[in-house]
């Protein structure tokens, strides 16, 4: 036997080796088609077998042993393997001097060691007692050392005990619970589950003595959410997970950007507070800016991992871009420079000053050095070839099933588990969570042993388990009074899927039982509404955030018809949807791209009129705008989206060469209005600010057009962008018009104004040039089907259609200039609403103070 008790992670790692040597043909009958064919599939199944290694012992047995072999006959061919195997794991941990700690029982129990100096053992209440427990006690027996079983019995039960008190399955399987309607609560949700057992509980005699018994550990996060809601903290004394600790998600992510360099990873690394601090170290770069700079990388460049990155980095860039890429710099040289750190080296500098997390760092450090010490793994960086496992795959996998504990603080709630309600001492009790499969508990479908073959093993099964759930159950009702006692379920489970009572409630009596039935399966109250938030929490706009507007551009006013609240969000605030894992250019930066090779077209080459020449020059500047935005080496996505607009450029060729052809002269592209210094314009009581995209002048016919490009797939005409149908409710009147249409008034409203403005711009700048003639506005539409490329011009604004976009236009200028971006109007498209969670009260007016609301009203 080994000289050391084998970790858990030890074990695992014996078995994966085990299962590595034995060769996939002769596994088949133990794993059928499953391929095991990296570390990680097999540490994964290790971990299965040290399960089933683990329930086995519960009983004493070894999956080689006869006794298991005999009762599993039917599925001989796969426990021969597994003998085989086992036999196969003990030798690798023998040969790493450790053993397997249910060898170490078996040898205790059939030579006790600790018996000296023991005179009396107490098996105190413990319904499940493990057979493996029993036989010990029996071994200490033996040797002279009293052994007495206590059994907890309130009152009158429905059934007996054995010689160490567990429940007798035949006595208990046809017992009543006495278990009164009145004890009963059916809820629709968890969510109502929460608050009617929180309810209950408050109404205790005395202040706090009470408690709350999740028999579904699922409802947890419901409860937590219900004692929050109510300015409580909850407790739950389960054990959390390692692997989510900072500290963890350090461990764990930071070897994966070592190895692969993924720029997704170190963003996630950088929204680490303790990791951040550690990266920029005495420098002045602020998180902030190390987060923006790592987004624009991903958001911006599209880059996905750290080599592309410093190639692109390397890349000489302009002043428009000059702040982001000046920090990617600077990230990157940090980031290269911790690049060599260990991930004991890193927790240490994170943790040096100590402070919340230290234990769990300190945790984790220990897991970690005792897994690259084990003798069952490779060293680190070295090959898994010779024979051993990676200690990497070993090491993170330790870390996920490692569990940690928090300590609950004076005046938390506790939400105890269903095994630990018999020790409460609370004189009220809300049992939650009363739903089959949970209460009694059962195990269906295990891949190794069902229950049919757990009783001949000697092994708990839903029978045993039914006895015991169906006791402590009974203890629970016995030990209070009817009033100090519920018991309750939801209808649906966290997941929206049906759930069904525990059949404990269904023990009754033939004669209460169809009534009993009624109410546990009868229609409930309606419910629809949504729950208000019992804590009134309502967003409010810090007042030195609050903001006034000066000017406004001709694409705001779109978002302003739309809704004038999230107009303040997105425009004023500059509050929008990130998203930080971008794979490819957004539709934003797909069209700026595309933006930045025709404006250098039209700045450079506007006299070219051969189609084959401009479709070249185009080309050629949408290459080294590419050069310039993501670098040397673009992303498989990028190449993709670049080659998507190399095609619309192909078709801007054509049809510019047809308009060159029909005497179109480029007079200027992407020309800024400023709402600063000379030449302004004013909108309302607002300055105008924007830039178009083309204006040009027909040579032939004196006419002016101003254009806009448009790089959607499909876009819509002019006509279609800009008039929307009338509202049933209309908050704005001046959006609303007649326009007379070729079949006759047909009521519209405005819900875009992009090109009436442009227009009145054109006409600002050159008005004096232009006298009487014609003036055109329209999209130059760059499809993604080079045929469908063309130029739609917005034939319907008249003189009467023009004076009513003014109008309209005018009026919300004012409205903006006197700050009113009230009410919130719903919103009308098929994405999701970046600002859906302002909104969980319901109306706008249970979801916003008062004071940001009078704020957005243009009062203050």
């Amino acid at each position: 036997m080994g000289v050391r008790i084998a970790e858990r992670f030890e074990r695992e790692g014996a078995w994966g080796l085990a299962l590595k040597k034995m060769g996939g043909v002769f596994l088949e009958p133990l794993f059928g088609d499953a391929r095991l064919d990296s570390d990680a599939a097999r540490l994964k199944s290790g971990g299965i077998l040290c399960d089933l290694c683990d329930l086995l012992a519960e009983a004493g047995w070894r999956p080689s042993d006869a006794r298991v072999l005999e009762v599993c006959s039917e599925d001989a061919a796969r426990w021969e393997v597994l003998a085989q195997v086992y036999r196969s794991y003990r030798m690798l941990l023998e040969a790493c001097e450790l053993t397997d700690p249910n060898e170490a029982r078996f040898a205790e129990m059939a030579s006790p060691s600790h018996a000296a100096g023991l005179d009396r053992l107490v098996i105190a209440c413990i319904p499940d007692l493990p057979l493996v427990a029993q036989r010990y006690a029996e071994a200490l027996a033996e040797r002279g050392i009293r052994v007495e079983a206590l059994v907890w019995m309130p009152g009158e039960l429905a059934g007996g005990f054995d010689i160490v008190g567990r429940p007798v399955p035949e006595e208990w399987a046809d017992c009543r619970v006495a278990l009164d309607s009145s004890q009963i609560e059916v809820l629709r949700s968890p969510e109502g589950e929460a608050r009617g057992a929180l309810d209950f509980v408050a109404a205790a005699r005395k202040a706090g003595d009470y408690a709350l018994v999740l028999a579904d550990p699922t409802l947890g996060s419901a409860f937590c959410t219900e004692v929050e809601s109510r300015g409580g903290r909850a407790f739950l004394p389960d054990a959390g997970r390692l692997d989510l600790t900072e500290a963890g998600v350090i461990a764990l992510e930071w070897p994966r950007f070592q190895s692969a360099g993924e720029l997704r990873v170190l963003r996630r690394l950088l929204e680490l507070p303790r990791f951040s601090r550690v990266l920029r170290g005495d420098s002045e770069f602020k998180s902030d800016e190390a987060l923006a700079a790592c987004d624009f990388l991903i958001g911006e460049a599209v880059l996905s991992d750290f080599e592309q990155a410093k190639a692109f980095a390397e890349v000489e860039f302009d002043s428009e871009k000059k702040k982001r890429r000046a920090q990617s710099l600077v990230l990157l040289k940090l980031v290269e420079e911790l690049l060599p750190a260990t991930v004991p080296d890193l927790l240490a500098k994170a943790w040096k000053s100590g402070g919340e997390g230290l234990e769990a760092a300190r945790h984790v450090v220990k897991l970690h050095e005792s897994v690259f010490a084990s003798p069952i793994y490779a060293a680190s960086g070295s090959s898994s070839s010779d024979g051993k496992l990676s200690a990497e795959n070993a090491f993170a996998r330790a870390l996920k099933s490692e569990p940690v504990f928090d300590a609950s603080a004076t005046g938390d709630v506790e939400l105890s588990g269903w095994l630990e309600a018999p020790w409460l001492q609370a004189a009220r009790l809300s049992l939650c969570g009363c739903v089959e499969g949970r209460l009694p508990s059962s195990v269906n479908g295990h891949p190794f042993l069902p229950d049919s073959k757990r009783r001949p093993l000697g092994l708990a099964d839903n029978a045993s388990r039914f006895a015991r759930d169906a006791y402590l159950f009974q203890c629970l009702l016995v030990a209070r009074s009817k009033e100090e006692f519920r018991a309750s379920f939801s209808r649906f489970d966290t997941e929206g899927s049906p759930a069904l009572p525990s059949s404990l409630f269904l023990r009754c009596g033939e004669d209460a039982l169809p009534e009993r039935v009624m109410e546990l399966f009868g229609d409930l109250p309606s419910g629809g509404n949504r729950a208000r938030r019992l804590n009134d929490w309502k967003w409010n706009l810090p007042e030195k955030k609050r903001k006034k507007v000066g000017k406004i551009s001709p694409t705001d006013f779109s978002d302003y018809l739309a809704c004038p609240f999230r107009f303040y969000l997105k425009k004023v605030l500059k509050l929008d949807l990130f998203i930080s894992d971008a794979r490819e250019m957004d539709a934003k930066n797909f069209g700026i791209l595309v933006h930045e090779a025709l404006e250098k077209f039209g700045n450079e080459n506007r006299a070219e009129s051969d189609p084959a020449a401009i479709e070249r020059l185009v080309l050629g500047h949408l290459d080294a705008s590419v050069y310039q935005l993501f670098g040397p080496s673009p992303s498989p996505a990028v190449r993709v989206q670049v080659e998507a607009a190399r095609v619309r450029l192909r078709g801007f060729a054509r049809v510019q060469a047809e308009q060159y052809a029909a005497g179109w002269r480029i007079i200027s592209v992407e020309r800024k209005l400023n709402s600063e210094g000379e030449n302004t314009l004013d909108i309302g009581p607002l300055k105008l600010s924007g830039k178009i995209d083309r204006i040009e002048c027909n040579e032939c016919t004196g006419a002016w057009r101003v254009l806009d490009y448009k790089t959607y797939a499909k876009a819509d005409s002019p006509a279609k962008k800009h008039f929307g149908s009338t509202l049933p409710a209309e908050w704005l009147p001046e959006a609303a018009f007649l326009y007379n249409s070729p079949k006759g008034p047909k009521p519209k409203r405005w819900k875009d104004l992009q090109l009436p403005l442009y227009t009145k711009i054109l006409r600002h700048w050159h008005g004096g040039q232009m006298g009487e003639a014609p003036v055109h506005a329209g999209y130059f539409v760059l499809s993604a089907d080079p045929a469908a490329t063309a130029i739609q011009e917005f034939a319907e604004l008249d003189a009467e259609v023009m004076s009513s976009a003014m109008t309209c236009a005018e009026t919300i200028a004012a409205l903006v200039q006197n700050g009113n971006f009230w009410p919130p109007q719903p919103l009308k498209t098929s994405w999701a609403d970046p600002f859906e969670a302002l909104f969980h009260n319901g109306k706008p007016e249970a979801c916003v103070a008062p004071e940001t609301i009078a704020f957005l009203k243009g009062n203050q």
